[in-house]
């Protein structure tokens, strides 16, 4: 960056800054081989944003947040019990070097190796995709369904009337796609949590499912694996064959609906608004 305005920087990984040199750079790390749309590198003049950093259950978080507006310590509140949740319930915080936040006023949010772009409101869900996502990952696109399927499940699932999905429902979520286009729709979060709901109420409730989640995690990290791989897995695990479930839930065109995603609950999650304060 050339000109006397300093700036501030985050990313996945390692970020430093390189001195001795007329202009300011910094240098991203990742430290290991991951696809360069899940990094995050972030930079932003220290006229309009403030970096806070802190250790919170053993995990270096950084929170990149805009002057005069959310601030750093409320993503912090938010944080604190969320990562004790998730270590208890799937294992130790995956990523080497912490997380990376870029705090925005609203919106959703997106997930990345180590890092996100997130509103508050969408904190806890980028979170989680630090370890369904960004450490246990789908193999392709079109498998890309269960991730954002396990995410939104763990968080609905606590209400014990969450209802699994139905026997006879019929989508083309992951099917029919352009070779440039994202193979899963907005019903993953939808449909896609409850056929997770289906799979734990086969494996006798959510504390099963969870430990099934946390298994697969510590397994399966870095190792990515497809739709069919999942469900070979909940099969080994539990004797209960989804295969073929999953090939009617995923990949049955149910009609001329096919062609436009049913409206979701959870649009807001795909959008990232970046506008500072006033």
């Amino acid at each position: 960056m050339h000109g006397e305005t300093p700036y501030l920087a985050v990313g996945s990984g390692r970020v430093t800054e390189r001195d001795g040199l007329d202009a300011q750079e910094f240098v991203l790390d990742s430290e290991r081989e991951v696809a360069s749309y899940t990094v995050m590198f972030h930079l932003a003049p220290t006229r309009s944003h403030v970096l806070a950093e802190r250790r919170i259950r053993g995990v270096d978080v950084r929170v990149l947040a805009p002057l005069g507006g959310i601030a750093a310590e409320e993503a912090f509140a938010i944080l604190d019990p969320w990562l004790a949740e998730l270590s208890a319930a799937l294992g130790p915080f995956p990523m080497p070097r912490g997380l990376s936040v870029v705090l925005t006023q609203s919106g959703g949010g997106m997930e990345y190796y180590g890092a996100t772009t997130t509103s508050l409101r969408a904190l806890r869900h980028e979170v989680f995709h630090m370890y369904f996502a960004c450490s246990t990952v789908a193999r392709t696109y079109r498998d890309s369904w269960w991730d954002e399927a396990i995410d939104m499940w763990y968080e609905l699932s606590a209400d014990p009337a969450y209802a699994p999905i139905a026997e006879a429902f019929r989508s083309d979520i992951v099917s029919g796609r352009s070779a440039v286009a994202v193979g899963f729709d907005r019903r993953a979060y939808d449909e896609g949590a409850r056929m997770i709901q289906a799979v734990a109420t086969e494996m006798r409730g959510r504390a099963r499912m969870v430990a099934f989640l946390r298994d697969l995690h510590a397994r399966r990290s870095f190792d990515p694996f497809t739709t069919w791989d999942l469900a070979d897995e909940i099969q080994a695990w539990s004797g209960q064959d989804f295969r073929e479930r999953f090939r009617l839930w995923l990949y049955t065109s149910p009609g001329a609906q096919a062609a436009a995603p049913a409206p979701s609950a959870w649009e807001w999650l795909h959008r990232v608004d970046v506008t500072l304060p006033n």
